[in-house]
């Protein structure tokens, strides 16, 4: 760390990271939290209240498409 900004053309994170973070916050969410791994969704008897693992979303799991 030398306090100089970095170039703009020099990646910062890559897909792989962003696969690797996905991987823990799966994890965190399903075996800390107990919430599996059911994809996040809208509960269809309680409107208003989400079931599942946020990390594994609709909205997610198509920004991170391999």
């Amino acid at each position: 760390m030398t306090g100089k900004a970095k170039d703009p053309s020099v990646p910062r994170a890559t897909y792989g990271t962003a696969q690797k973070m996905r991987a823990a916050i799966s994890h965190k969410f399903g075996r800390d939290y107990q919430l599996g791994t059911q994809p996040w969704l809208e509960h269809p008897a309680m409107l208003g209240k989400f079931i599942g693992n946020p990390s594994l979303s609709v909205t997610i799991s198509q920004y991170m498409v391999s």
